[in-house]
């Protein structure tokens, strides 16, 4: 079971790094959100982590925060849905996240807006930047065809783009993944001026973080680090 004590030495470590990393690439470390990832994590050890500093969480299954989450006290805290959505799950969403990072599809997006017309839901759009089958998101060459009809819907606010990195130990080939990725959120914002202002870009875990914050990830999504291996 995580402890306070291991939490902030993880918390800090985590820091630490963003800091390096972003400080090497000529960025402000403040530009950087950190997601601390609670898959398969416990109520008491998300609660550990809210009352030790961390302000943004990320959960990537539905029904596991619809048992945990009541228990939780999350005072200021950001909720962030980062798994794969079914449209069947979204009815569990309101009342449970803030935002959502892992919008795929138009279908998911419009069915997400009608749930949220009366408080639009900030939303990701979400990348198969890698081209690995075994990943969630939309293919680049689609992306503009879904991000046109989703800045048009009013029950959700568009506020960026998110991506997995490639499965590989090979740095180069993730930061080429990441460069790609940036580069194609920089067209978007040039295709849809007047909607995307400085969209936001989640991208990099604990295995990768680094070369995200160097090629422009505004947030990212660690778990291991801060919270140790899941079970």
């Amino acid at each position: 079971m995580l402890t306070p004590e291991q939490f902030r030495e993880n918390l800090s470590r985590v820091r630490e790094r963003i800091d390096s990393a972003a400080r090497e690439a000529g960025r402000d470390p403040a530009q950087v959100t950190l997601l601390g990832v609670s898959k398969r994590k416990t109520a008491t050890e998300l609660q550990i982590a809210i009352d030790n500093g961390l302000q943004d969480i990320g959960e990537n299954r539905a029904q596991e925060a619809r048992e945990k989450f009541p228990q939780v006290t999350f005072k200021s805290v950001t909720r962030h849905f980062i798994g794969h959505l079914q449209s069947n799950k979204v009815k569990y969403l309101p009342g449970l996240f803030d935002a959502i990072q892992s919008v795929d599809a138009e279908h998911l997006a419009a069915k997400i807006a009608a749930r949220f017309l009366d408080n639009p839901m900030p939303v990701m759009l979400q990348v198969n930047i890698s081209g690995e089958e075994s990943k969630a998101g939309v293919e680049p060459e689609h992306l503009t065809a879904l991000t046109g009809p989703c800045l048009e819907m009013d029950g959700i606010r568009v506020e960026g783009f998110m991506t997995i990195g490639p499965l590989t130990t090979d740095r180069d080939e993730i930061r080429a993944a990441f460069q790609r990725m940036y580069n194609l959120v920089q067209d978007q914002a040039r295709q849809f001026p007047d909607r995307l202002q400085q969209p936001k870009l989640s991208m990099g875990m604990s295995n990768d973080f680094e070369i995200a914050i160097q090629e422009g990830a505004s947030h990212i999504r660690v778990g291991t680090a801060l919270f140790g291996a899941r079970s």
